[in-house]
């Protein structure tokens, strides 16, 4: 699996901080070329990335703005014309005073613009060009090959409704919704489409979210009490009583790009501990 990765080159959005940063570390070690789209930097306290693959940041990108992810895809395409797999691992939960009962239209709109929205243009610009450039099968005809891997990180929240979390729980049901459909659609062009489902993980986004969490990039963005609650609520459910760790979930992105997974398309890995558990 190292030495077939290490030909691929794969673009993860959201690669400076958390599970994204977990992930394009994992990518690089394998010897992959992988570009980074982002809008900020390396976030704090994170190890530098190693250097034994082939690195491209593309930063600052704001993937809630439809024409600055075409132009990044542009960009990426210059320099590297064959990409494999796309990465979907931006987000936020964004949160203010307005209560979490009826959360603002502020928050909705944030909420969906950066984890659906996002996800949507990155990965149709990805599929724009498989189909530019690639010849699907006939109808009916088996399809032997993943030639393109799109692996989305959504939520247990895509998975069963969380108390006090409905535009957040909405946004990740969505997410999921598109990745079963692109399954289907792409098929027959060689493309895989999975999602990780993560459940309370250790991540600057978690952190942000506890009562005393601040995102400095973006002031309006802070923890609340009900949320903290809501999360540690969550973790206790976990039988194994923690909170992952964003190198665990990583290990599932690297298992649905490698071809480990080339008999699984359009499914959901809950990588949460043992809760919640889905039917």
């Amino acid at each position: 699996m190292t030495e077939w990765l290490g030909t691929k080159t794969i673009v993860v959005t959201g690669g400076s901080s958390g599970m994204g940063h977990s992930i394009v570390s994992k990518l690089l070690a394998h010897g992959a070329t992988v570009h980074i789209i982002d809008i900020q930097p390396l976030a704090k306290n994170h190890a530098n990335y190693p250097t034994s693959g082939k690195l491209y940041k593309h930063i600052p990108v704001d993937i809630t703005s439809r024409e600055k992810v075409a132009a990044t895809f542009k960009n990426i395409y210059e320099l590297t014309p064959d990409v494999y797999g796309l990465v979907n691992t931006a987000g936020a939960a964004p949160c203010d005073d307005a209560g979490r009962l009826i959360e603002s239209d502020s928050v909705y709109e944030k909420t969906f613009a950066i984890n659906t929205a996002g996800c949507y243009y990155a990965t149709t610009e990805f599929l724009a060009r498989i189909r530019e450039n690639v010849q699907p099968e006939a109808e009916n005809a088996p399809v032997q090959e993943t030639k393109f891997n799109i692996v989305t990180f959504g939520s247990s929240a895509a998975l069963v409704g969380f108390p006090q979390c409905a535009v957040y729980t909405a946004a990740k049901h969505a997410v999921l919704g598109l990745t079963r459909t692109w399954a289907f659609d792409w098929a027959a062009y060689g493309v895989r489409a999975n999602m990780v489902a993560p459940g309370a993980t250790n991540t600057p986004l978690a952190q942000v979210q506890m009562p005393d969490g601040k995102d400095d990039k973006n002031p309006d963005v802070y923890g609340d009490q009900t949320r903290g609650d809501v999360m540690d609520w969550a973790r206790l459910q976990v039988p194994l009583k923690r909170w992952g760790e964003a190198s665990e979930l990583a290990d599932a992105a690297i298992f649905f790009l490698s071809e480990k997974s080339s008999y699984i398309t359009g499914q959901v890995l809950a990588v949460n501990g043992g809760w919640p558990q889905t039917g």
